[in-house]
């Protein structure tokens, strides 16, 4: 079934897992009424959690991928619930064999921050969770053949900490980014100094706090600062460094580390375009959601993989971009600036830097929507 609009929809099929059985075949198909207007669905909690991305793809590929979708959604992954509800319309009637139809409003659901930030804490202990449970098998030695002038010698490969490692880490994410690549360090046994991003000040204040207060201090370490500390941690011997940010301080980052062969890995942004090409069959109503969540929803564009610019046909831009205006006002409202679902600009320099791109010359004349800003409401 392709994605369509809720009114070429009369009914969805789902089926549900046995939570006690996933390996189980799925024992019944549910029918769930999609009203006129109104995309609605309806699923029984019985599926477990290693199910719940294979319910997100199928969700994704049968119905258009909505702001109100990832709340509703995202409610559900922030307490135990005995039901899981995803709607795109503003307020709609759920109706399901057995179950008492209900309304819902969007207003009934947390912000899509803190969502969002539920989601990245939530992927946290999922790496927690990964690296208790692979550990033996990462520890394991590896057996490895050994040629005919060496026997009867036999030879394994033992990992082995490489020592203590520098993590410097990132504004935009700043809890996952810093926490993240410091689960994979502690689990491989090495001592490690996280450098938080002096741009996101509150977090680096809390992980300075939190990691003196219940981590071990002669092995993990916090250091707050800016420029000045991290150029002082960087004249340091480090056994391996992570970095993640921009290009221009990765230059600066492994040159320095260059001086004592220090193994490097930087995960830096880059160019992220979209290509929409006009020949294919495409659905534009779900293609622009795509675009518009993948753009604004994760942070307003402040993420290495936000897409930067779009690549399509003159002929097919202007129904492109009236599409784009049409779902920003579903996603956003009239007022951009007053939605809780819209992610503020990180500081008044990054605001400064963005105003000074849209008042240049050559795009001050054609912003064809938006270009409203208040350095008041970061």
């Amino acid at each position: 079934m392709s994605s369509s609009s809720s009114s070429s929809m009369s009914a969805l099929k789902l089926k549900t897992v046995s939570e006690a059985n996933p390996n189980d075949a799925a024992k019944k198909a549910e029918t769930v009424d999609l009203g006129n207007g109104s995309d609605v669905v309806f699923i029984q909690r019985l599926i477990p959690s290693e199910q719940s991305w294979k319910w997100f793809h199928y969700l994704d590929n049968h119905i258009p991928w909505t702001r109100p979708t990832i709340r509703v959604f995202g409610k559900s992954f922030l307490q135990p619930r005995d039901t899981c509800y995803v709607a795109s319309s503003g307020l709609t009637e759920l109706s399901y064999s057995g179950y008492q139809p209900h309304a819902y409003s969007w207003d009934d659901y947390p912000p899509l921050k803190d969502i969002l930030d539920a989601v990245r804490i939530a992927m946290l202990k999922n790496s927690c969770k990964t690296a208790i449970k692979e550990l033996k098998h990462w520890m394991t030695p590896e057996k490895v053949q050994t040629s005919l002038t060496t026997f009867p010698a036999s030879a394994e490969i033992v990992s082995e900490p490489l020592g203590v490692v520098l993590v410097i880490s990132a504004w935009n994410y700043p809890f996952l980014l810093s926490l993240d690549p410091v689960i994979g360090v502690i689990a491989a046994g090495n001592a490690v100094v996280l450098k938080p991003s002096e741009i996101a000040p509150a977090t680096s204040a809390l992980l300075a706090k939190l990691v003196g207060e219940y981590m071990d201090n002669s092995s993990i370490r916090v250091v707050e600062g800016a420029v000045d500390e991290t150029s002082a941690l960087l004249q340091q011997k480090w056994d391996k460094i992570f970095y993640t940010g921009n290009g221009r301080v990765g230059r600066i980052v492994i040159a320095a580390a260059a001086k004592h062969l220090t193994p490097v890995v930087l995960e830096l942004g880059g160019k992220s375009p979209v290509v929409v090409d006009s020949n294919s069959n495409i659905n534009l109503h779900v293609t622009t959601r795509r675009i518009i969540a993948g753009k604004w929803g994760c942070n307003n564009g402040q993420a290495c993989i936000s897409p930067d610019y779009i690549i399509t046909t003159k002929d097919y831009a202007p129904k492109l971009v009236d599409a784009l205006k049409t779902e920003l006002e579903s996603f956003y409202g009239k007022n951009p600036l007053e939605s809780k679902d819209l992610s503020r600009i990180v500081n008044s320099n990054h605001f400064a830097r963005l105003t000074k791109l849209l008042d240049d010359d050559k795009v001050s004349g054609k912003i064809v929507h938006g270009g409203e800003k208040d350095e008041t409401k970061l």
